[in-house]
């Protein structure tokens, strides 16, 4: 393998789109700068980065009795998720604009940028101090989507309990030591704590199950907590995932955006949990008829999600057409509000996958 050092990003970036080379290694933010500013579109970045590093804070001596103080405070946004929120912003600034200028003017925006420099934890391939990523076909950085950038709940009724909900299962994932069985996504799977829970100990509890499913949740907010320790630690032989409805819901994300929310968080999860089969189902149906604008949506992304199947890691389940009638019809009686199951679809659900998750379970082999 030959390596080409240069003395500028962009003529890496010129030297990929002319083929001259295979592949780039360059901080994330660096790379996303040069193609903005050159503006190729043929180019995009690899998630997630093969390394990263820690970046330190520096303070001039005569400074040092800020430290305890400036420790404290970043931890506190940090556990808050507005280090994060900062990030995203300025991410996405990024990936608006064709071009980034810098102007620290005063000492408050001295200090938003020295966050930012902290929090990108950007590799640069020539100095070792920022993120390494390499170039993949993904997404267009100008049209980077909500649903693949990671970022806490923001829900007004969900605030209060969601940070606090991700803590505790944390903390349970710590006390039940092995985990075999997880469940992954939103309200519906939130469910299996509550009106699904009588099911959920006939069916898992004897199969070292945790269930981290949060109400309101979109794809991004299922990247955010994959990648703040929802699955660390453990190596489950099966993951369920169901997750989508929200982003139809909330914002009427278009289809393949959502599909790639849900990519990512396929590609987040082989990443941390490489030895961990999945089982992704089908978004459920919502809305009374086939031509509900909702159910349309869902219905969409689930066309483009069956792809990820590849009967090796990924397997595509839809389960669907069991809380719809002939005409494709969905009635009060198995989902009340037309979008979350009723307390006796739990048991129809579990019976639906079951032999998936036994399948599964006992062909675990880990490496």
């Amino acid at each position: 393998m030959d390596v080409v050092p240069v003395d500028e990003a962009k003529q890496l970036m010129y030297m990929l789109d002319k083929g001259r080379t295979d592949v780039v290694v360059l901080a994330k933010v660096t790379g996303l700068t040069s193609l903005q500013n050159i503006d190729l579109r043929s180019i995009h970045a690899i998630e997630p980065p093969i390394a990263k590093v820690n970046l330190y804070y520096y303070l001039h001596k005569k400074n040092g009795v800020l430290l305890p103080k400036l420790t404290k405070v970043l931890k506190a946004m940090e556990v808050e998720g507005r280090i994060n929120e900062i990030r995203q912003q300025e991410i996405a600034k990024l990936l608006e604009k064709k071009s980034i200028i810098i102007k620290l003017q005063n000492r408050e925006t001295q200090m938003k940028y020295l966050i930012l420099c902290l929090t990108l934890l950007c590799v640069s391939c020539a100095n070792n101090s920022n993120d390494i990523s390499t170039a993949q076909s993904k997404v267009k950085a100008k049209e980077a989507p909500l649903s693949i950038l990671p970022d806490v709940q923001r829900e007004v009724w969900a605030i209060k309990w969601w940070m606090p909900r991700h803590q505790e299962k944390l903390a349970l994932k710590e006390k039940m030591g092995q985990v075999d069985l997880v469940f992954l996504g939103d309200s519906i799977t939130h469910a299996w704590d509550n009106k699904g829970k009588d099911v959920w100990n006939e069916y898992y509890s004897n199969r070292n199950a945790l269930n981290i499913g949060f109400s309101a949740d979109r794809t991004e907010h299922v990247l955010w907590r994959l990648n703040n320790g929802a699955v660390d630690g453990i190596d489950p032989k099966l993951l369920v995932l169901m997750i989508g409805t929200n982003n139809t819901g909330h914002r009427q994300d278009k289809p393949e955006n959502t599909a790639l929310g849900i990519k990512e968080i396929l590609d987040t999860i082989e990443h941390k949990l490489p030895n961990t089969k999945v089982l992704l189902l089908a978004v459920f149906p919502r809305g009374s008829s086939l031509n509900d604008p909702l159910r349309k949506i869902n219905d969409d992304i689930n066309n483009i999600i069956k792809n990820f199947h590849d009967g090796k890691q990924i397997h595509y389940l839809n389960i669907n057409h069991l809380f719809l009638d002939d005409n494709g019809i969905l009635s009060k009686s198995v989902m009340k509000d037309l979008l979350h199951p009723n307390k006796d679809q739990y048991t129809v659900w579990a019976k639906a996958i079951e032999p998936k998750i036994k399948e599964l379970m006992q062909s675990h082999s880990p490496n």
